[in-house]
């Protein structure tokens, strides 16, 4: 359950080496806990010690709203001396579903140094998941018509059926069981290995997995560390993604992906407290049991089966510079997905996660007096997505919308440019900030879908659906 962006990122978190096994973690953008060289620091050093931790129970609460329309159209031309100039009927099935999840999480671990050149870690946890989920399913249809003797005069009659002509609310609980183990081992000093595995249970699917994983470090220079990994991960399915809400060894499964990372870290300390952090890393993955989606109108859309395999190959470059009052970094990823669908004579098509191209910054500034203040941009190339063309039917004089080759074109570049100004202080003798942020200060419209619909003289019409504009949000934040 905690695996990350298993079916939306494909960019791959940096390794650690301790800790990464028992964790799902590491497929989500972003850079993963630094590791050094040395021999594993914890909270006791002497052999034979253990350290048990018990975390305190979580409860968080999640709603989400999904819908989804696939519309079917009838339009025809009349001849002249009709009663009719146009007419077209749009009939659309509406799927529109609310979610609420509220999850009670328990966590924990034990650290157990068997001596000066191998602990073991393991742990595990226990998640009570509710879930509430009223699902809506109808149909409506709207007629656009124009009068030969009235020709600018459009006449649309819409909800001639009632949306709501079946309702659907479910309300059921789930339990999700996972535990790890894993070996860190010394070799001298320059080689460190973590072999262990993860295992999941989650009960909705009654799937039960294992994990195996192995981690390598070897320190090739003071400066410079190599890394090496493989693993298998697996991710149990959103409430979005299940067939079914009943427990049933035939509802959707866990979706599994194994990966293999190269990868090599150089740090290089600097003057007056200066660092400067230089990462490179490559990666391949093989998915299986994925669950597709499709984008419609800017809503994803799951086949609720585990229908379709994939491959990612991608490398990503890091740079990061640290100094009092700054600190900041730059990011480059590139990256090639790909899914195929059973039975699909397409083969492999570009995941709608397929984007080949990123660069993304962080700068932020300790502006004094406790005031800070942060810069983060990002560019990225177009996702890909499926086009739809207009052809023309000059036996009954109409229009129609007909796909294209799955995800064969990509949308328009992403820029996007935020602003934090924060200031911290403490509230009730605890650590707490007050922060303005502003996304998207620039204001540039994104593209993330287009819309093909028809015009009231039956003529296609391409739309653009952008993303949210400038976003001003003010926030305060606690630590407890």
């Amino acid at each position: 359950g905690q695996f990350g962006h298993f079916a939306g990122h494909e960019r791959r978190a940096v390794l650690a080496l301790e800790g990464v096994i028992g964790h799902g973690l590491g497929v989500g953008r972003g850079v993963g806990r630094d590791f050094a060289m040395q021999r594993p620091q914890h909270p006791f050093r002497q052999v034979g010690d253990a350290a048990v931790r018990l975390h305190a129970p979580l409860e968080h609460d999640q709603r989400q709203a999904v819908a989804g329309i696939n519309t079917y159209d009838y339009a025809s031309m009349f001849t002249p001396g009709s009663a009719y100039k146009f007419y077209r009927s749009t009939t659309a099935h509406i799927n529109n579903d609310e979610y609420s999840i509220l999850t009670m999480e328990f966590n924990t671990s034990l650290d157990l140094a068997v001596s000066p050149d191998y602990t073991i870690k393991t742990g595990g946890s226990y998640q009570r998941l509710f879930y509430d989920r009223e699902s809506v399913r109808g149909w409506t249809v709207g007629v656009t018509e124009n009068y030969t003797h009235y020709p600018d005069t459009t006449r649309t009659l819409s909800n001639v059926k009632d949306i709501t002509n079946y309702l659907d609310t479910v309300h059921t609980g789930t339990h999700k069981v996972s535990g790890y183990l894993e070996n860190i081992i010394l070799l001298g000093e320059q080689v460190v290995v973590n072999v262990g595995g993860r295992f999941d249970y989650f009960a909705l699917s009654r799937d039960l997995t294992w994990s195996p994983r192995l981690n390598i470090a070897y320190k090739a220079f003071p400066a410079l560390t190599l890394r090496a990994a493989w693993g298998e991960y697996y991710q149990s399915p959103i409430p979005q993604q299940l067939a079914s809400s009943t427990p049933s060894d035939t509802n959707t499964h866990s979706q599994r992906a194994i990966h293999t990372v190269l990868g090599a870290e150089l740090d290089l300390p600097l003057k007056n407290q200066a660092l400067i952090k230089i990462k490179l890393e490559g990666y391949h993955k093989e998915y299986s049991n994925l669950i597709s989606s499709t984008v419609s109108e800017g809503e994803i859309l799951y086949s609720h089966h585990n229908d379709a395999i994939g491959r990612a190959t991608g490398l990503d470059a890091y740079f990061f510079y640290s100094a009092p009052k700054f600190s900041g970094w730059l990011c480059y990823s590139w990256l090639n997905a790909q899914e195929k669908l059973f039975n699909d004579p397409q083969g492999y098509v570009p995941r709608n996660t397929d984007q080949r191209h990123t660069l993304s910054a962080i700068a932020t500034f300790e502006t004094g007096k406790n005031w800070e203040l942060s810069l983060r941009g990002v560019y990225g190339s177009g996702y890909p997505y499926t086009p739809n063309f207009a052809v023309y039917n000059a036996s009954n004089q109409q229009w129609a919308w007909q796909a294209g080759r799955t995800n064969s074109a990509s949308l328009p570049e992403y820029i996007r440019v935020d602003a934090r100004l924060s200031k911290h202080f403490l509230l009730f003798g605890l650590e707490a900030s007050a922060y303005l942020d502003v996304s998207n200060i620039f204001n540039i419209a994104n593209v993330f879908s287009y819309s093909y619909e028809f015009n009231n003289e039956g003529q296609p019409v391409i739309t653009e659906i952008d993303l949210w504009p400038i976003l001003p949000t003010l926030g305060l934040s606690c630590s407890i």
